[in-house]
């Protein structure tokens, strides 16, 4: 019982030191854009789709994470599976809600690995076989919204997948939600307009 109870308090330190990402915090505010991780957050490839929440932990999984670039946004066609490792930060007085969101709509699968300060980690999943309905945001694109209160940090892992051999974009994006609502609305006009005019087109 004592070694179990010892197991768990090393397995809780460990959590704890292991997170050190190589890149600066996400700030954000109420007029935050939409806001690439490029620059923000530290990658891991796992090409046989193997690892484990868990074995992220161990410092030598966790010195393999690089820094993310515009770069490495397009890994091409894989079957491989992606981590990113990021923190977010809350500097202003009031809560803020956001939202995180792949930039590619062809990710079958985004998994997310929160924790605020040093508290327990939370699990979230999100498939493209969640209907619609269920989803954070009904947005064709996979999502997810947390809230932060003010000075608060959110440490993050996000796991990204596909369920077949495609080209695969590993970007994601954040952006404060009321700005993020703005922008879907401007995004469904375009559409509309453009699919206006193409029937406009067909039937003259």
């Amino acid at each position: 019982m004592q070694f179990n109870l010892l197991k768990g308090m090393l397995f809780y330190l460990l959590l704890s030191t292991v997170f050190q990402v190589n890149s600066e915090q996400v700030m954000l505010n109420e007029g935050i854009p939409m806001q690439s991780l490029a620059g923000f957050a530290d990658y891991l490839e796992d090409p046989d789709n193997t690892l484990t929440f868990e074995r992220l932990q161990s410092p030598k999984t966790a010195a393999q994470f690089k820094p993310l670039r515009n770069r490495h946004i397009h890994q091409g066609i894989t079957r491989s599976s992606f981590w990113l490792r990021f923190t977010v930060h809350n500097p202003t007085a009031q809560d803020i809600e956001w939202v995180i969101t792949p930039e590619s709509s062809y990710l079958d699968n985004v998994e997310f690995y929160t924790r605020i300060e040093n508290k327990s980690w939370r699990y979230r999943q999100f498939s493209d076989q969640l209907h619609f309905e269920k989803r954070d945001l009904k947005y064709r694109r996979l999502n997810a919204i947390y809230k932060l209160a003010p000075k608060q940090t959110m440490q993050i892992y996000a796991k990204l997948s596909t369920n077949t051999l495609e080209i695969i974009n590993i970007q994601l994006v954040i952006a404060e939600l009321n700005n993020f609502r703005a922008h879907i609305l401007k995004e469904y006009l375009y559409f509309g307009i453009y699919y206006g005019l193409f029937l406009a087109i067909v039937f003259i």
